[in-house]
C-alpha cells in the first residue's frame, strides 16, 4: 500500500510518489537482482526534490515485522540497514519517499567482503565530453589489467567504473588494490586527475570505493560475476607495480 500516492515529488515534471512507486514496481525484475542482499541506505525527500531531503541507514522502529534487515556495527552501537529481497521491499521503501536506494557493494552476510569495487570519476565542472574521454580512459587501463568492466551514470555530472568480484577477498585488500589502480590511472594524466578530494584545479577527481559504498548497480554483466579475486589481485597488482617501475614514455 503506497500512502498518498497524489504527492508531487518532482515538481518540475509533476511525477507523483504514486507514479514513482508504480516505476519501481514495473523495473523489479531488473532493479532486484543489484538490490537483493545489500544494506539500503534511503535517500528521502519527504517534501519532494526540491526541498531537503536525508538519508537514512537505520530501521529500528516503525518497520514491518516481515522487513528483513542486516545489523552492521557501528562506533558505540549497531546500525540495522532495511535489506530489500522483493517486489513488496522495494516498495515499503520507496513508500518512504526514497527517490534512490543505496547500497553496499557487498552482501549479507559477507558485508566485508565486497563483490563489487566502483571508481568514482567526479568531474569538477560540467564537461560531458570529459567525463566521456576520462571513462574510456580507465576502462582501457582496467583492460590493460585484464580486469573486466562496465559503467553506470550516477544520476549527476560523473561516471563509475564498475569491476566485479567473486566476493572471496576482504575490504583492505580490494581497497588497497583500487588506490594503486588510481594513483596508476592519475599518474598517466596528472593534468587533468586527481585523487585529492578538495581540489578543483584539475578536470577530475577520482576516488575509489571498494568497501562501504552507497549506490545502486544498475548494469551489472552477468559473465562477469565470477571473476576470480584472488587471480586479478595477483595479476593486476603485479602490472600495477610494473608500470610504476617501468612507466611508459607514451600511452
Amino acid at each position: 500500500m503506497i500512502t498518498h500516492p497524489e504527492k508531487v515529488l518532482f515538481p518540475d515534471d509533476g511525477i507523483t510518489k504514486g507514479e514513482l512507486a508504480a516505476y519501481y514496481e514495473a523495473m523489479a525484475p531488473v532493479i532486484l537482482p543489484h538490490l537483493r542482499g545489500r544494506p539500503v541506505t534511503m535517500e528521502r525527500y519527504p517534501a519532494g526534490i526540491d526541498k531537503k531531503g536525508f538519508w537514512q541507514k537505520d530501521v529500528s522502529k516503525g518497520f514491518p515485522a516481515w522487513l528483513q534487515r542486516v545489523e552492521v556495527a557501528k562506533k558505540g552501537g549497531v546500525v540495522h540497514h532495511p535489506l530489500i529481497t522483493d517486489v513488496r521491499s522495494l516498495l515499503w521503501v520507496t513508500n518512504q519517499n526514497t527517490v534512490t536506494q543505496h547500497v553496499w557493494p557487498s552482501q549479507a552476510p559477507k558485508l566485508k567482503y565486497p563483490d563489487l569495487c566502483v571508481f568514482d570519476l567526479d568531474p569538477s565542472a560540467d564537461d560531458a565530453a570529459a567525463v566521456r574521454a576520462a571513462a574510456i580512459d580507465l576502462r582501457a587501463l582496467l583492460e590493460e589489467l585484464t580486469l573486466p568492466c562496465w559503467i553506470k551514470t550516477t544520476g549527476s555530472k560523473g561516471f563509475h567504473i564498475v569491476v566485479p568480484l567473486d566476493g572471496t577477498t576482504p575490504t583492505g585488500v580490494v581497497a588497497r588494490f583500487a588506490n594503486a589502480v588510481g594513483t596508476l590511472f592519475v599518474s598517466r594524466a596528472p593534468d587533468r586527475l586527481t585523487q585529492a578530494r578538495l581540489t578543483l584545479m584539475r578536470q577530475f577527481v577520482l576516488l575509489f570505493y571498494a568497501g562501504v559504498y552507497p549506490d545502486v548497480m544498475h548494469h551489472r554483466g552477468r559473465q562477469w560475476e565470477n571473476v576470480a579475486a584472488q587471480e586479478w589481485s595477483k595479476q593486476a597488482l603485479i602490472r600495477v607495480q610494473e608500470e610504476h617501475q617501468h612507466p611508459h614514455a607514451e600511452h
